[in-house]
């Protein structure tokens, strides 16, 4: 059967297979759940450092503000 949802193989070093097998069965989620939940975290920590860096820059001066689109499309 297929899947709507796109694939991507991901390798991990062990470490982090290791810590994300034991959160994921501590958490009952499966490894892909778990790394998604890290990756939407990632991101959003992407974003919150982008967004005060550009506060501390227009603290500084008045200059061009980027908004969330603008952010994401430059990130992809």
């Amino acid at each position: 059967m297929t899947t709507l949802k796109r694939r991507i193989p991901v390798t991990l070093a062990p470490d982090l297979e290791i810590a994300i097998e034991r959160f994921a069965s501590r958490n009952k989620l499966s490894l892909s759940q778990s790394i998604t939940l890290f990756l939407r975290y990632g991101l959003e920590m992407a974003e919150d450092d982008f967004f005060g860096n550009l506060a501390d820059e227009l603290d500084e001066k008045t200059t061009d503000f980027k908004d969330h689109e603008e952010f994401w499309d430059e990130l992809l």
